[in-house]
C-alpha cells in the first residue's frame, strides 16, 4: 500500500511540475485519467521448515456469519511460498539461489533425505555466501562459510558437519567407556586415531571431560 501511495505522490508531483492539471478535480487528487500505476505483488514465504497450517485467505479468519453477507467483503489471498508443499521439479522454476535456500528449507526436517538431496545435486556445490549464511540462520546448521570465495561448496560443508557428528558420537561413547573404566585412555585414543592428548583435548572441546 506504501509503495502505491508512493507511485501516486511522484505522478502527481510530476503533474503539477509540468502544469497538466486544468480543473478542480485533478488539482485536488494531482491525477490525470489517463495516469496508470504498476501493481505491487506481495509474496510470502514460509521459512519455517514445516508446511504452513494458518489461514491464507481472510476469509478463513471469520467466525461463522450469513454466507449472503461474503459476496461484499473483499476475500484478499495471500501469496504464498511453502517450500515444504513445492514438488521437487517445480524448484527448478527459481532462477537464484533462493532456489537452493528453499530446498534446503523443504528437507531440513529429514536429515537423511536432506543429505541426499544436497550431495547429488550440482546446484549446492555454488552457493553464494549470503544464501549459505540465510540458511545458517533459519536451520542453525552451521554450515562452514568460504573465507577466500564468495561461493561456498555447501556439498563438502554438509560431508563434513556429517563426519563430525558421527566422530562427536563415537567420542562421546569412548569417553563413556574410559569413565566406567572398561577400557583405557590409551585404548580410546587408538580406536579413534588420535593421540592421548588430542583425544583429551577433543573430549575437553565437547565439555565431556
Amino acid at each position: 500500500m506504501i509503495r502505491i501511495t508512493k507511485q501516486k505522490e511522484n505522478i502527481a508531483d510530476e503533474n503539477r511540475r509540468n502544469k497538466k492539471l486544468k480543473n478542480n478535480v485533478e488539482f485536488l487528487s494531482g491525477l490525470l485519467k489517463t495516469d496508470r500505476i504498476l501493481p505491487i505483488i506481495t509474496l510470502v514465504i514460509n521459512f519455517s521448515g514445516y508446511a504452513w497450517d494458518a489461514p491464507t485467505k481472510l476469509i478463513q479468519m471469520f467466525p461463522e456469519i450469513d454466507k449472503k453477507l461474503l459476496k461484499y467483503v473483499k476475500n484478499y489471498e495471500i501469496n504464498l511460498i511453502d517450500p515444504v508443499n513445492i514438488p521437487k521439479k517445480d524448484f527448478n522454476k527459481f532462477f537464484t539461489e533462493l532456489r537452493e535456500v528453499l530446498l534446503y528449507l523443504k528437507f531440513s526436517n529429514d536429515k537423511n533425505r536432506l543429505y541426499k538431496e544436497v550431495i547429488t545435486d550440482k546446484h549446492f556445490e555454488n552457493v553464494p555466501n549470503e544464501a549459505v549464511s540465510l540458511i545458517n540462520v533459519l536451520t542453525s546448521a552451521n554450515i562452514k562459510i568460504s573465507e577466500k570465495k564468495e561461493k561456498s561448496n555447501m556439498c563438502k560443508a554438509l560431508k563434513g558437519l556429517i563426519e563430525d557428528g558421527r566422530k562427536e558420537g563415537q567420542l562421546k561413547v569412548l569417553v563413556s567407556l574410559v569413565k566406567k573404566g572398561l577400557i583405557t585412555l590409551q585404548q580410546a585414543a587408538k580406536e579413534i586415531g588420535l593421540s592421548v592428548e588430542k583425544f583429551e583435548k577433543e573430549a575437553k572441546n565437547l565439555a565431556l571431560y
